[in-house]
């Protein structure tokens, strides 16, 4: 675990930020709680070398100087108050089930504001309609993906479509974070209170869709499956599609995108071979408390769509989405989801190369550990 390293308290990290913005109000304190508790994370049970703590840190700041840009430009701009968002789309499930895939495709209806990766850090200034091809986050983000074409050989990129809010949950300090080895702040997220991060998540969308519409907003991220009721809290009128497809698959792709995402050097502090269980065990959790929540809530918010059946025919699960949100699918959107399918068939981008053993997994050890899950929804 952490060595002789030095981390700046939570006083420090703040006053950073402060000195870097200029500004001082963090629109409340309700942050603090995640704050300490991933800084407290750390110091106690991180698997961190300097330079990777020193990373950490510089995330912390960042999202702290987001926060005080964003509360600057609510002082300034009062009106975003009255903007409303109308029935979200949120699709979730395990990690690595298509979620990506489907959301990407999804973004082709002009009905839906898409939250792009680009525009969550920083969310000031708010994107504009009509200019955003020139947006320098944009450029940088289209940059940066030029330049690291083997990314794409793991994960779908698309500068336009709906992605993970990790940067816009992470400014209440209470994003998932499996990116970083900080296991007590992992187990104290599962099960936290988000009701104020979706709250303070849909305060920025008020925001970001200010200056683009349209206000029907598609969201798109497996840590959902972890808080429904609490996404609800901010968002009553969401309705979610839940995607499915064997964890012997998922569990050991994703635990190969989260090995090459840790801070440097906390990989060979901690052992690849121990990553994949810890993963397993975290989404498992998930799963469970998808299922709950589920219950609780009724069948009538949600969708459920495999991944094998999307596979076989994406047209066909997009009108099963359509006819639960809605919505007519035209034929010119039609047609672009074609083309997109025709683009982005599996291996045009490269393979994805790992396997489950190098990370300590087993399919046989998945098969009883997600039994529960597989058979609730037919997976297999």
């Amino acid at each position: 675990m952490t060595a002789e390293i030095v981390i700046p308290s939570s006083e420090q990290l703040i006053a950073t930020a402060r000195e870097r913005t200029g500004l001082s109000d963090f629109g409340g304190s309700t942050f603090r709680e995640g704050l300490d508790m991933f800084r407290g994370s750390m110091e106690r049970d991180g698997f961190l070398t300097q330079q990777g703590a020193d990373e950490l840190c510089k995330t912390l700041v960042t999202r702290l100087t987001n926060r005080l840009q964003i509360e600057d430009y609510y002082r300034t701009h009062p009106e975003l108050a009255q903007q409303e968002t109308v029935k979200p789309l949120f699709i979730t499930g395990l990690p690595r089930t298509g979620t990506t895939a489907f959301a990407n495709i999804l973004s082709n209806e002009p009905a839906f504001r898409c939250m792009r990766v680009w525009e969550q850090e920083p969310a000031v200034p708010p994107p504009v309609l009509g200019e955003e091809e020139n947006d320098p986050r944009r450029l940088g983000m289209k940059r940066y993906l030029e330049q690291n074409p083997e990314a794409m050989t793991m994960h779908l990129h698309e500068l336009d479509a709906a992605t993970e809010d990790p940067m816009l949950i992470g400014l209440e300090f209470k994003s998932q974070n499996a990116t970083a080895p900080i296991f007590s702040y992992h187990a104290w997220w599962r099960e936290c209170d988000m009701k104020p991060a979706y709250a303070y998540q849909r305060k920025v969308v008020k925001l970001l869709q200010s200056k683009r519409p349209p206000n029907r907003w598609l969201f798109k991220a497996p840590h959902y499956a972890f808080h429904l009721e609490d996404v609800i809290s901010a968002y009553p009128d969401a309705q979610f599609v839940i995607t499915h497809r064997d964890p012997v698959k998922t569990i050991p792709s994703w635990a190969s995108l989260v090995s090459t995402l840790w801070p440097t050097g906390s990989l060979e502090l901690f052992g690849r071979d121990n990553l994949g269980q810890v993963l397993a065990n975290h989404q498992a959790i998930g799963m469970k408390k998808m299922i709950e929540a589920r219950e609780r809530l009724g069948p009538d918010r949600f969708l459920d769509v495999h991944q094998r059946d999307f596979a076989a025919d994406p047209l066909r699960e997009m009108e099963r989405v359509y006819d639960f949100i809605g919505l007519e699918l035209t034929d010119a959107t039609r047609r672009q989801m074609l083309q997109w399918s025709e683009d982005n068939k599996v291996g045009t981008f490269g393979a994805h190369k790992y396997t489950a053993e190098e990370f300590g997994l087993s399919k046989e050890g998945l098969r009883k550990q997600f039994q529960f899950y597989t058979d609730h929804y037919n997976v297999l």
